[in-house]
């Protein structure tokens, strides 16, 4: 593959004091794929003086076990655990997992299975996150659970597995926790009871450990490297508004895109809780060893962080994201809205949308576990919520009408390239986000949004039935009834594209365009869909009125029960017909279905 020059483009903003030159840069290789990468140059006079001499002073090693690395982290744990407050919770009323692995008994090359101690004697623990892989490795089970228990040489364990073990113990710790050693693999009943205690094994944890850098427990903890990826990159320029030209050059989000570059444990859907969860994260990577805690995010790059002199730009610079802003979120200290109780009840669901966003982009080895796997995170937003709202299988009960509207789209457009489907085997309702494999997001506004909505449904009931009594855990059953406006309508195939995208349908109502985004939850094809209705939920005040609801299809078991199937968007004067509302003015086909009518404008029906 070869860089196409005659593609390239340059863009390079004006420094001004305090702030970095943005650094754009896009270019073409010769397969046609378009590469943008940005970029921040800092002027090495703004970086406070202490950093800089550590960023160039820094010897790299090879490996990214090096005693220097190591020894760099047991610093880094120290710290955060002496002098980060935010870090450091109180963790009285935390249990300890069911089952932990004791390291070096009967002798150090050794560990077993050890019963958790009582809660009144906590011992502290590091947990790991790996990705399994299509390896076969030593598991619990019944058939193992005595020889674990008796103990076992490391020497039997997959790569991965020794390697947490040898940094559990070079941070001196005596207790490690994995999942596949921690829980019977072939026991639902203790996987389930497991599952649902998953969060707070690791909320309760010292550190959790991730293999990031490796497909499979076999590819290891630690890597080989060339030490000049990790150096920090120094530029002389002839820049004549800098001080001295010299400038220190690095990506726009260096924390993400050093972690993210090709590494499939980012890709695992359980990685999402086990990177939010634990009070610290250690990432070895296969360049270098990435730290995430709620007081910043470091690495070998930048061993203290990327800080600069200004106030305004001080701090942790760049390492923001959907996880450390998990991480930092607090009922009783959250800057933006502390005055306002409810804005801070708000920005909760808000970081729930995002969270959804986030975690339906990754993968699951079995599909069942699509809510078991978020299962923690859902608990901490309960909790921070006072328990003053339902979880209902993916959303909040509190505000259900908007949350009901996620769409799967690709950069939020209706075109998506990338077909999305439902598992063979029932997982969630289908109103549920959970339901679908595939990219989803969900809008939310912020606490401080001007955008009014008018909303033209009612909630009559819902109900969730799981498996066991933790309304967290899978879900057998469930469904959603609803009151307000339902049209008939059909969906139609287009030739014409959206931006430039190669996937287009258009919604028919009484047999007119409605020129809206069409975000069906499955490739519909390219036959027409007739027999679909469509229930708007809300307009909104923007400028370009915006009318937004759910498609549905008939069940064809009870009257007025649907499956959703789509979202549609309409805007503009197709908002209103006849100079009227929308649902006012369109007459439906006979095969308008519903449960019951109240003979002006409000339709009962049922969503499974």
């Amino acid at each position: 593959m070869t860089l196409n020059l005659e593609t390239c483009g340059l863009k390079l903003s004006k420094w001004r004091s305090g702030i970095p030159v943005a650094l754009s840069f896009k270019y073409g290789l010769s397969n046609g794929e378009k590469v943008e990468e940005h970029f921040r140059l800092w002027p090495t006079c703004e970086i406070l003086p202490e950093v800089l001499s550590e960023m160039q002073n820094r010897l790299h090693e090879n490996r990214t076990d090096s005693a220097a690395t190591l020894d760099l982290v047991s610093t880094w744990l120290k710290v955060c655990t002496t002098s980060h407050p935010d870090c450091n919770v109180d963790s009285a009323s935390m249990k300890m997992p069911t089952r932990l692995l004791e390291l070096g008994v009967p002798h150090r090359d050794h560990l077993r299975l050890s019963v958790a101690a009582p809660t009144s004697n906590k011992h502290p623990y590091i947990t790991l996150s790996h990705c399994w892989g299509a390896a076969k490795f030593l598991k619990l089970t019944a058939d193992t659970f005595q020889q674990l228990l008796d103990g076992i040489h490391l020497n039997v364990l997959p790569q991965s597995f020794q390697d947490a073990v040898m940094i559990t113990q070079t941070l001196g710790v005596r207790y490690l926790w994995i999942d596949s050693l921690c829980i019977l693999q072939d026991s639902l009943e203790d996987w389930r009871q497991e599952a649902s205690t998953m969060g707070d094994v690791y909320k309760g944890a010292l550190c959790n450990i991730a293999a990031s850098g490796s497909d499979d427990s076999n590819g290891g903890c630690f890597h080989m490297r060339n030490p000049q990826v990790v150096e920090p990159c120094i530029i002389t320029t002839e820049f004549s508004d800098s001080p001295n030209g010299e400038y220190h050059i690095r990506l726009e989000d260096y924390l993400e895109a050093g972690l993210h570059n090709d590494q499939t444990i980012f890709t695992r859907g359980w990685i999402v809780q086990e990177r939010a969860l634990p009070p610290r994260v250690i990432h070895f990577g296969r360049n270098q060893v990435f730290w995430e805690c709620k007081t910043g995010d470091l690495c070998e790059t930048y061993p203290s962080g990327f800080k600069v002199a200004q106030k305004g730009w001080g701090g942790w610079y760049g390492f923001s994201d959907f996880f450390s802003s998990f991480k930092t979120w607090d009922m009783g200290s959250n800057q933006s809205t502390h005055n306002d109780p409810e804005a801070r009840v708000r920005d909760l669901y808000g970081v729930w949308a995002q969270l959804v966003g986030v975690y339906s982009r990754c993968n699951l080895t079995k599909a069942e576990d699509k809510l078991v796997a978020i299962s923690g995170l859902a608990k901490e937003i309960h909790k921070a919520l006072g328990s003053k709202d339902r979880y209902l299988a993916g959303l909040w009960r509190q505000h259900i009408l908007y949350q009901l509207l996620w769409y799967h789209g690709l950069d939020g457009y209706a075109t998506d390239t990338r077909t999305s489907a439902r598992p063979d085997s029932y997982r969630a309702p289908s109103w549920s986000w959970a339901s679908l494999d595939g990219k989803v997001d969900i809008d939310f506004p912020a606490p401080s949004t001007s955008m009014v909505f008018d909303f033209h449904v009612t909630l009559i009931d819902v109900h969730v039935e799981q498996v066991t009594d933790d309304p967290f855990a899978q879900v057998k059953a469930g469904y959603v009834r609803l009151c307000g406006p339902l049209l008939t309508l059909t969906i139609k195939r287009t030739t014409s594209s959206i931006l430039s995208r190669s996937r287009a349908y258009d919604a028919l109502l009484n047999g007119q365009h409605t020129g809206g985004f069409v975000y069906p939850d499955m490739d519909v094809g390219d036959a027409d869909v007739p027999f679909l209705h469509f229930m708007p939920f809300y307009n909104s005040n923007m400028a370009n009125s915006q009318c937004v609801g759910l498609l549905l299809q008939p069940t064809g078991v009870s009257k007025g029960e649907f499956r959703r199937c789509g979202r549609l968007s309409i805007f503009g004067k197709a908002v209103k017909i006849a100079g009227g509302p929308l649902w006012t003015n369109i007459k439906n086909h006979d095969w308008l279905e519903y449960e019951s009518f109240d003979g002006s404008s409000a339709f009962t029906i049922s969503i499974i």
